[in-house]
Parts: C-alpha cells; sequence; structure tokens
C-alpha cells in the first residue's frame, strides 16, 4: 500500500513524503490487505501569516466499510502527519472491529413447492 501524496501550500520534499509513507505503513502495516486505497492531504492553512495552521488529511477505504477521513492540525508538519496517522489507526481498528461484532441477519431461504 503506497499513499497517494497531495501537498498545497508546503514544500514535500522527497524526505518529507519519505516520512509519510513510512509513518502511514508502520501504522497502518497490520491492516494492509483491508485498504484498497490511503490519499494523505498536507496543507499550509495560513500560508507564511505562520501560527497554527499546518493540516494533515488522510482518506482511505476499506471494502464494504464507510471511508475512514481524519484530519489534524497543528504548528508544525511533522506533528499533524504524527497525530493524524496515530488517529487514523485508531478509527481503522475500532471501524474493523465493530464490522466484526456485526453478524449476518439470517434471511429465511423460499423454497418451491410442487403443486
Amino acid at each position: 500500500m503506497t499513499p497517494t501524496i497531495i501537498a498545497k501550500g508546503i514544500d514535500a520534499s522527497q524526505a518529507l513524503r519519505d516520512y509519510i509513507r513510512d509513518s502511514v505503513d508502520s501504522a497502518l502495516d497490520w491492516t494492509q490487505d483491508s485498504i484498497h486505497f490511503v490519499t494523505v492531504r498536507i496543507t499550509d492553512l495560513n500560508g507564511p501569516k505562520g501560527g497554527k495552521d499546518k493540516r494533515c488529511q488522510i482518506h482511505l477505504k476499506l471494502p464494504g466499510l464507510p471511508n475512514v477521513v481524519v484530519s489534524e492540525v497543528s504548528s508544525s508538519i511533522n506533528s499533524a502527519i504524527d497525530r493524524a496517522v496515530l488517529r487514523t489507526s485508531r478509527v481503522v481498528s475500532r471501524v474493523l472491529a465493530r464490522a466484526k461484532e456485526i453478524q449476518p441477519v439470517n434471511v429465511p431461504v423460499l423454497r418451491r413447492v410442487a403443486i
């Protein structure tokens, strides 16, 4: 699973891209078979003004389950990435656990009776 990385207003150097890939892979390696795609968007919300404005949004698709979207805002992009990856791992774990708890409803089979 290789995440798609989209950067807006932030210089996404190769080192930053590698950091994102390593973080996502290490946090979600236990469920890589269950994930269709992962998109990571990093954005500088205020531009050069500064402040707590670096956002990392992680969007992933699990088969047969709702999409998972997690967003974190922080003053540094690495902090936003770390927090978003941690939250994503927790959310995916919770979604998969709930999916296992739901038992399929047994629908009675209608049989044809010869008349």
